[in-house]
């Protein structure tokens, strides 16, 4: 069992017990991608550059778009990884 901490996008250091986030369950058997996506602005202002968490499991895929920094935490509650919105 892993856990994906997603951070919002306040302008606070991660570490501030004020600072929103939200906790999204990963069973053992879904696997986690982050990637990267290009976001057409259509010409009009340069492309921007999306990171998303991707968790796809046996029956279901569930995509979610980071708005700040993501941690994956172990059972324990450990961070195992991170990654930044950018």
């Amino acid at each position: 069992m892993l856990y994906l901490k997603l951070m919002s996008n306040q302008d606070l250091p991660d570490s501030d017990a004020a600072h929103d986030f939200s906790l999204v369950q990963i069973a053992d058997e879904e696997q986690l991608d982050f990637v990267r996506e290009t976001v057409s602005s259509g010409g009009q202002c340069p492309d921007s550059i999306m990171v998303k968490a991707v968790i796809n499991g046996p029956s279901r895929t569930r995509e979610i778009h980071l708005t700040g920094n993501a941690y994956v935490l172990n059972a324990q509650g450990k961070t195992i990884a991170s990654r930044a919105s950018y």
